[in-house]
């Protein structure tokens, strides 16, 4: 119960990373706001808490709305007098397109990405500083990434707004500091939310569902050998640190990036520092995986 009484807002709590903080919270005694667009899903959500003796709300929400983002706080003030945390969490998946790619879809989700992953973040803090400076305290999880430490070919849109979110949260923490309130960022690696979201998004669901079919393995075990430790990261790894973030235990703690990768952003890419026969034989195993994206076009 170390975050008993507390009232927790999580953005994108429906699913992935958010729920699996928004579950935490509510064991751990806190009052949980989930705010998604997905009610289905944060309801289904919501009777799991609500099974484990926790108490939460659904506000459907879209981030990338002043609007919806001003009225989903103020339904939480109202509901339970107080805002304690607020998560940044809810996302837009990565970019996938070169720089100078002419399709007209890579403006449209750079600029999803941008709205969601920056913006929308900005939104949260705008609109929940108030409460918590009426309070005199809060802390303000922020939930940004991998790569937003390192760069990847065709994320340009997505390793920006990462890295943006972290030097966010450092400018939010210097001029939080005089109210008491705390502002942190989890820099997430490797986590298992979904099978390649990003095949989902792009290509849709038929294509989508033809590569889970036939690469699901492949894809889990080059998740698995990106980072030292040979695992895959869950939610409950993120959810653990954003707990001990929001709780009284982190009050001397502001201004920090927390990873959380395996060891991913320790590692020199230097064949000496690299299983090479695990990587070998993966190279092998994704070459029909590779061989159909090139049929996609």
């Amino acid at each position: 119960m170390r975050l008993k009484d507390k009232v927790a807002v999580v953005t994108g709590a429906s699913r992935g990373i958010g729920a699996g903080i928004a579950s935490m919270f509510a064991v751990e005694g806190a009052r949980v706001v989930l705010a998604a667009r997905s009610m289905e899903e944060m309801e289904a959500l919501q009777q799991s808490i609500r099974e484990q003796g926790g108490e939460s709300i659904c506000v459907c929400t879209d981030v990338r709305s002043k609007d919806s983002m001003k009225n989903m706080v103020k339904a939480a003030y109202e509901t339970y007098g107080a805002i304690d945390i607020l998560v940044n969490n809810a996302g837009y998946p990565m970019f996938g397109y070169a720089v100078d790619d002419e399709d007209d879809e890579a403006e449209k989700r750079y600029e999803a990405i941008m709205e969601t992953n920056v913006r929308g973040y900005w939104f949260g803090a705008r609109f929940a500083v108030p409460y918590m400076k009426k309070a005199n305290k809060g802390s303000i999880i922020n939930i940004s990434s991998v790569r937003g430490h390192l760069g990847l070919s065709n994320e340009t849109a997505y390793c920006a707004a990462k890295g943006a979110v972290k030097m966010m949260t450092k400018a939010l923490a210097v001029e939080l500091a005089p109210y008491n309130i705390r502002v942190n960022c989890i820099s997430p690696g490797a986590i298992q939310v979904k099978v390649g979201h990003w095949v989902l998004s792009r290509y849709g669901q038929k294509v989508y569902d033809e590569y889970v079919e036939k690469f699901r393995d492949i894809h889990l075990l080059g998740m698995e050998c990106n980072q030292p430790l040979h695992m895959l990261g869950e939610p409950k790894d993120i959810g653990y640190t954003a707990v001990y973030l929001a709780s009284d235990e982190a009050r001397f703690v502001t201004g920090s990036d927390i990873v959380v990768d395996g060891g991913l952003t320790s590692l020199l890419p230097e064949p000496g520092a690299l299983d090479m026969e695990t990587l070998v034989g993966l190279h092998k195993k994704q070459e029909p995986m590779n061989q159909w994206f090139r049929s996609l076009g």
